[in-house]
């Protein structure tokens, strides 16, 4: 329970210690910091460290001239389309043609998946009415093989697999990092967007109400140029 002390601060035990809030009327001469430390066991420290902190955090951030670069292009390529999406284009750093070879690993993964659906229905039903799903809101379609001699080598496939959480609907990502032949590693990278993970929190703690929303479907509502 909430205890409230004289000087109008309020303090509240909750499972990770005691936290004070609240104003004070109390004046200073000088402006003053105060801290407050409380100790808590191990595993209640590691687990809060393991919050915080951001998966995969860059080893070494982009240079300014890519951000400036990647800024430039989406401004002079994008375009909103009249299904009220928007078109973008790749921002390549180098050729497509050096990607290489893509196709046969991403049909290694899928026949990886396909020796799993063998053994659990569920999954693979669950699997195809993702995937059915992207067909008919037309954010893919089937592509037609290449002729009797041609090769691979211009096209680019992406693996993809399924994630799934507790109590939630299976989810099918793509894997555009998929080494040898990476299209990640050929596109320029632009800024982070992404807030620092601290900067969120603390503000999350200034206002009485917060409010938040989703985008269905966001980075699919983006169109890619043929171009």
């Amino acid at each position: 329970m909430p205890s409230t002390s004289t000087t109008g601060l309020i303090l509240q035990k909750t499972t990770l210690g005691w936290i004070i809030s609240g104003n004070t009327s109390l004046a200073a001469q000088q402006p003053e910091t105060l801290g407050f430390i409380a100790n808590i066991d191990h595993d209640i420290d590691e687990k809060l460290t393991k919050f915080w902190e951001i998966k995969e955090v860059q080893s070494t951030p982009n240079s300014l001239d890519d951000m400036e670069y990647s800024k430039k292009f989406y401004k002079s390529t994008h375009r909103r389309i009249s299904s009220i999406r928007y078109e973008i284009r790749l921002p390549f750093k180098n050729d497509a043609n050096h990607l290489g070879e893509s196709r046969k690993k991403a049909v290694a993964r899928f026949l990886q998946l396909e020796k799993k659906f063998r053994n659990n229905k569920k999954l693979e039903a669950d699997y195809k009415q993702f995937m059915l799903q992207y067909v008919e809101l037309n954010h893919m379609k089937a592509v037609t093989p290449i002729g009797q001699g041609q090769t691979y080598d211009s096209h680019y496939f992406i693996p993809h697999q399924y994630v799934l959480k507790e109590r939630k609907p299976i989810r099918v990502v793509f894997d555009a990092s998929s080494k040898t032949s990476s299209l990640n590693d050929i596109l320029h990278t632009g800024p982070r967007l992404q807030r620092d993970l601290v900067d969120i929190l603390l503000q999350w703690r200034v206002f009485e109400i917060a409010l938040t929303a989703d985008i269905e479907k966001m980075y699919r509502q983006i169109i890619l140029s043929r171009g």
